[in-house]
């Protein structure tokens, strides 16, 4: 019986996730607080002027903007929270708004 030396085995370190551009999270938050409410111009104008992608996946709608992602059951629910989130962020680095 011969026996076989086992591999070491050496788990590549975790990626840092991407931290969020604040200037972008605040100018985008800043836009949505002039909407009393997430309507299709809000939702055309974060696409087309602020870069925000909408998907689908999985029956969920996932949007993503300032490397920050958050979904929702629709497109308003996702960017509710992703607002939120950003609200969150930015109050956390201290640039409230």
């Amino acid at each position: 019986m011969t026996t076989q030396k086992a591999k070491a085995t050496t788990a590549a370190p975790k990626k840092a996730a991407p931290k969020p551009d604040l200037d972008k999270l605040e100018r985008i938050v800043t836009l949505m607080k002039d909407y009393p409410s997430i309507n299709t111009d809000m939702l055309h104008r974060l696409d087309v002027e602020e870069g925000m992608t909408f998907r689908m996946s999985l029956g969920k709608s996932l949007v993503a903007a300032g490397k920050l992602k958050a979904r929702g059951q629709t497109d308003a629910e996702a960017v509710e929270n992703w607002g939120n989130a950003a609200r969150r962020l930015l109050r956390a680095e201290g640039r409230a708004v």
